[in-house]
């Protein structure tokens, strides 16, 4: 796979993925409140409430931003090179 492909299939998924891990995040929040009466159970629910937040609101959008720049970084030296080749 070409490195333009990676950064596209990257700004494409994160977005998906953003939409994915906020859902999980209120999944594991609710069923976090639903099992307050058992600790162990809450816990987990709790910690894993917090780590799809994290993933979704720090993760997802970095990713977005490192696929959207690359992208445009490969086209600009992919349209300088072209351009350098025909002034030659």
């Amino acid at each position: 796979m070409s490195k333009q492909k990676l950064f596209l299939v990257v700004t494409l998924v994160s977005p998906i993925a953003f939409v994915l891990f906020v859902i999980l995040h209120n999944f594991f929040y609710a069923f976090g409140v639903m099992t307050q009466h058992f600790p162990s159970i809450h816990f987990v629910m709790e910690a894993l409430h917090v780590v799809f937040f994290l993933i979704s609101t720090l993760l997802c959008p970095l990713a977005f931003v490192v696929g959207v720049v690359g992208s445009i970084v490969l086209l600009v030296k992919k349209i300088l090179a072209k351009s350098s080749q025909t002034k030659q």
